[in-house]
């Protein structure tokens, strides 16, 4: 306890030392601000009061005041010549604050002059850009249709080419595949020609061959016919000139006649031999003829058969000409409306050259009617450009006189003025 108190009482002692240091150094501040000032306060009245100095006889000045610690005195005189410097300076600061308000007044005034020309100024070249675009959009909306005409003109002539060369090209087709189909036909129609002959030949030698055959074949029947024809003749001399034909079946007998005449048996014995031989012969001859009769029927059957595919085949050929003699009747009207389709072509060709150069001839009138208005438009322009700058030199004359009048200062009167707002557009314009 006795160290803390020893301590604490060290530290008080320290705190009381360092608030005297301190209350040292405010003094010592204080005292040098002071002095500070009194030096720019003698310093300031010495500048102004510099006129009202007093030098005596020993060449010591005496001034017009005296600084103390805490007031200034002045000499007799003094303070009114303050008092006089300070509505001096107070005039000139009114002076300054009454021209920087006229100035205020007077560029309010010009502002709301020159928003005003600015206002006539845009509704002026809002009227006449807009008379002007209205112009040009017509005079582009016509270009635009004739270019846009032109345009169609041409693609319809393109596209009436390319109907007209298709056509003839599938008219050319159409002749040439008729062209290959002839010849394929003709082609046709000779193989056909080759084959048949190629098949029916062989047929055509066979039946010669039997047409060969039966004519020896008749050759012999007549012979025989003949060799039995003279056999009847002796046997009818024999019978003494009787005409009596039997079949070899009723051959009658001879019993009776041999009891009658032995002559008459030989001669009927021989007759017999000979109508025996006869018969054999035609047996023969008849079974012969079954066969070749036989064989006439099978080949008759076939030709038959190749007449029956004849005649298919020449219906068939007469159904193929009548189609193409059908499409050489098309192919004829076909053509015959091409010719009529040139020909209506080349009348509209000729027409739409005529419009065409009719149309050019009306718009290169047109585009000089426009040249001339625009000519005109131009001049009006001028001429209310000139209206213009006239009136914006009116109203810088008044407002120059206004100026004159209020005693106040133009900031552009000395130097040079802008270009007017005509000027410029007229600048623009010409451009």
């Amino acid at each position: 306890s006795c160290l803390s108190s020893e301590s604490s009482a060290e530290y008080d002692e320290k705190e009381v030392d360092e608030s005297q240091e301190e209350k040292k150094e405010d003094a010592s501040v204080v005292d040098n601000n002071t002095s500070q000032h009194r030096d720019a306060v003698e310093a300031l009245l010495g500048n102004v009061l510099k006129d009202m100095e007093a030098v005596g006889d020993d060449g010591t000045v005496a001034k017009a005041f005296a600084v103390g610690k805490s007031r200034v005195y002045f000499r007799a005189g003094a303070l009114e010549h303050l008092e006089t410097a300070r509505l001096d300076a107070l005039g000139v600061y009114a002076i300054v604050i009454e021209r920087a308000a006229r100035g205020f007044l007077a560029r309010s005034k010009f502002l709301r002059h020159k928003d005003a020309a600015t206002v006539i100024q845009s509704s002026s070249r809002r009227l006449i850009a807009r008379s002007k675009f209205q112009k040009d959009r017509c005079a582009v909306t016509a270009i635009s249709c004739w270019v846009r005409c032109i345009n169609a003109k041409n693609e319809l002539v393109r596209l009436r080419r390319e109907r007209a060369c298709t056509l003839l090209q599938t008219r050319y087709r159409i002749f040439v595949a008729v062209q290959h189909f002839d010849s394929c036909r003709s082609s046709a129609t000779t193989i056909q020609k080759i084959a048949r002959g190629s098949r029916q030949r062989p047929i055509y030698r066979a039946a010669l061959q039997e047409a060969k055959e039966e004519a020896v074949v008749n050759k012999k029947i007549a012979a025989l016919q003949k060799r039995l024809a003279d056999a009847e003749m002796k046997l009818l001399k024999a019978n003494g000139g009787a005409v009596q034909v039997v079949p070899p079946e009723a051959v009658p007998t001879y019993a009776d006649a041999e009891e009658k005449d032995e002559d008459a048996q030989e001669v009927r014995q021989r007759a017999h031999t000979i109508d025996k031989e006869l018969m054999d012969d035609s047996m023969e001859m008849i079974n012969v003829l079954k066969k070749e009769v036989f064989e006439l029927r099978s080949k008759n059957y076939l030709l038959r058969s190749d007449f029956d595919e004849l005649k298919l085949s020449y219906q068939d050929l007469s159904s193929q000409y009548a189609s193409v003699s059908l499409s050489y009747e098309a192919l004829k009207q076909t053509n015959s409306e091409i010719t009529n389709a040139n020909k209506d072509l080349i009348f509209r060709a000729t027409r739409d050259k005529k419009e065409f150069f009719d149309t050019k001839r009306q718009l290169t009138n047109e585009n000089d009617q426009m040249r001339g208005e625009l000519a005109r438009l131009r001049s009006k322009l001028e001429a209310k450009e000139r209206a213009g700058d006239a009136e914006l030199a009116r109203l810088r004359a008044e407002n120059d006189r206004l100026k004159a009048k209020q005693g106040g200062h133009v900031p552009w009167a000395s130097s040079t003025p802008p270009p007017s707002a005509p000027a410029m557009r007229r600048a623009e314009f010409n451009t």
